[in-house]
């Protein structure tokens, strides 16, 4: 069972964490997952198309995922983001 961290920050700002990483705030649709457990969480995007967006295939259906973090990481946050048309 994962446990609090008492040294990540309990009010993550998404847009903060993904600047750090080079993430995209920007997007026609921008999906993000910020959490402050000492655990691998990993995002999930199925397209209408399909197309299924995760760790093993990163880019597909108009998405991609542009920030993927490993556990143990400071203020971790994962990304998937749509360019406008």
């Amino acid at each position: 069972m994962a446990t609090a961290n008492p040294n990540r920050d309990p009010n993550p700002n998404p847009n903060k964490r993904l600047l750090r990483e080079g993430g995209s705030v920007d997007g026609s649709i921008v999906l993000t997952l910020c959490w402050n457990t000492a655990c691998d969480l990993d995002i999930h995007c199925v397209t209408p198309d399909g197309f299924h967006i995760n760790y093993a295939a990163k880019k597909g259906g108009g998405g991609e995922l542009d920030v993927d973090m490993q556990t143990n990481c400071k203020d971790p946050v994962e990304n998937i983001f749509f360019k406008g048309s």
